[in-house]
């Protein structure tokens, strides 16, 4: 046996084993890191680049070393782990390919990777969504663990999550109550809770109205970049059409949001909230957005003491952060 593969092998074993034991130390490291990736911002030749490559390379490093604290300390096996590996690299990798692409190729290189990234993570959240039956693919599919409660010895996943918003589940399977849903002490029954019973048919209009929904979220990407392909990047029609698919989909969700667990939930605030970036995103920005930004640094900078210190780095960075952030494909 080759002297220097065995010693590689040590070493990678050894480094397993203090990741394992020290998950805090581990992510203090690796916060660390991603700082970096904004000191460098603005500051160096190519800065954005270098900066999401640092940024790339962190997040990266933090999913590696999840997988081996996953192995070494939990128990739960996830469906579908490879597929959802693959798009949370991609996610994570995308603003990097494509700002890398525009240096070396030019646009067309840039909406070349843009297009083949969105296409394979398209693709591939509709084989999770349809094949491994996920009713809401996360963004990123796999989230950072939670390294201190990994370092206190708690449970981070349960494989049976709260399912409702009156009870939870252990990993049994019996169905608890929550202490907020009980009803009076006089009016109690004592008897273990049951989650809201649904027909066949009922579950299964519900079972197609999620992944309607879903659907409509997941291909949002491809359907923007078609409307940019036929209207123009500067039509306001692709804008249009993302803002409507949103909002279609989250409504779709709230009609059955009883049925939706918390995890789930919050996957949906999430995308709640990212509405307010249509603010930021073209032609709205260019149109209504730059002007008045502008005009309320400005003012917070000239009336605030040490403010300017924040609003000026800001209105200098804003223009290249809305360029390269702030487009319907991302979210």
């Amino acid at each position: 046996m080759n002297p220097s593969s065995t010693s590689i092998a040590e070493l990678f074993a050894a480094y397993k084993t203090w990741i394992s034991s020290n998950p805090q130390l581990t992510s203090d490291l690796e916060t660390t890191v991603k700082w970096v990736s904004y000191f460098l911002a603005g500051r160096v030749q190519n800065s954005s680049v270098l900066s999401e490559l640092v940024y790339l390379l962190s997040n990266l490093l933090v999913l590696f070393n999840d997988r081996i604290i996953r192995s070494a300390r939990l128990t739960t096996v996830e469906q579908g782990k490879r597929i959802k590996t693959f798009i949370t690299v991609l996610e994570y990798s995308e603003v990097f390919l494509e700002i890398a692409a525009r240096k070396l190729w030019g646009n067309r290189g840039r909406w070349a990777i843009v297009v083949i990234v969105q296409f394979f993570k398209c693709v591939s959240r509709l084989v999770v969504l349809l094949k491994y039956k996920e009713k809401i693919t996360k963004c990123p599919p796999i989230a950072p663990l939670q390294r201190s409660k990994i370092a206190n010895g708690a449970q981070v996943e349960t494989p049976a999550a709260e399912r409702y918003s009156h009870s939870f589940t252990l990993s049994s399977g019996r169905v608890i109550r929550t202490i907020s849903a009980a009803p009076p002490l006089h009016c109690r029954t004592w008897t273990a809770a049951q989650p809201p019973a649904l027909s066949e048919a009922e579950e299964e209009t519900l079972a197609i109205q999620h992944t309607s929904a879903e659907v409509i979220y997941i291909t949002k990407p491809m359907i923007h970049l078609a409307s940019c392909l036929v209207f123009g990047e500067t039509s306001w029609k692709p804008w249009m059409f993302s803002l409507l698919m949103d909002i279609t989909s989250l409504q779709m969700y709230r009609k059955s949001e009883v049925h939706v667990t918390k995890k789930q939930r919050l996957e949906l605030s999430r995308r709640a909230l990212c509405l307010l970036f249509y603010i930021l995103r073209s032609p709205f920005y260019e149109k209504y957005s730059k002007t008045r930004l502008h005009i309320l640094l400005e003012l917070l900078s000239n009336k605030i003491p040490l403010a300017h210190h924040i609003c000026r780095p800001l209105q200098r960075y804003i223009p290249e952060w809305q360029a390269i952030y702030f487009y319907m494909w991302s979210s």
